[in-house]
């Protein structure tokens, strides 16, 4: 694997690290890649970066998705939480334009938390960090926020979705549901999901077919049995 990730305190401890890692790399007759983002910093938006930092790794600067700097692998339990820190803001950030769905049509309400809402704005981060302590308490607090919107959308006579209202509102639409996803029912196609970015990675169409077939069979088997409650 030719990825190397490096997290350091403060900027000076860095420019050491990537000045000996140079030096590694040129005695082995190879080089760091700096070119078309090659070698990327991440940062806080508007942090202040030295010019030596930056002169080390290009003098480019842009703009990157949230949660591309969330560590897949830690080392240290410090390390760990700052990384679920970084995975649940995102999470919120993701989830908070739904909460604009409490002024909207009930029809758009519905539409919207079917193709749109906390599961699928949330997916890629879950099937990247499925293994982050963080999850289970995210999946609740966005299956809540979407539970409140379709008690919203039922109107007055409904101030809460009972369970079974729920479960209908899970079902697909050919089955006599909403369509709408639950983050904390679909939690475990997470893994299933991380397969399929995987076989993508790797580019072996089989892989990708078998990941992909392992995916819809276990969403359907989820759907099945909510059809039998």
């Amino acid at each position: 694997h030719d990825d190397i990730v490096v997290a350091s305190p403060d900027q000076p401890a860095l420019i050491e690290a990537l000045e000996a890692l140079t030096a590694a790399l040129d005695a082995a007759g190879m080089q760091l890649g700096l070119d078309d983002g090659k070698s990327l910093l991440l940062v806080d938006d508007g942090a202040d970066v030295s010019d030596a930092l930056f002169a080390a790794l290009g003098r480019r600067r842009d703009s990157v998705a949230k949660c591309a700097g969330i560590p897949i692998s830690t080392t240290s339990p410090s390390a760990r939480r700052r990384a679920d820190e970084l995975l649940t803001s995102t999470v919120h950030d993701c989830l908070r334009p739904l909460r604009a769905l409490e002024h909207a049509h009930p029809q758009d309400t519905v539409k919207v938390l079917a193709v749109a809402g906390a599961r699928c704005r949330t997916l890629y981060h879950a099937a990247c960090t499925h293994d982050s302590p963080a999850w289970p308490a995210l999946r609740r607090e966005a299956d809540q926020l979407t539970r409140s919107l379709l008690a919203h959308a039922l109107g007055p006579q409904a101030e809460v979705t009972t369970e079974h209202q729920w479960l209908m509102a899970l079902l697909p639409a050919r089955e006599g549901g909403l369509g709408v996803h639950s983050c904390t029912l679909e939690g475990e196609l997470d893994r299933r999901a991380a397969r399929v970015l995987d076989a993508r990675d790797v580019g072996s169409e089989d892989d990708l077919a078998t990941a992909m077939a392992a995916l819809v069979s276990t969403r359907a088997r989820l759907h099945r049995h909510l059809a039998t409650l």
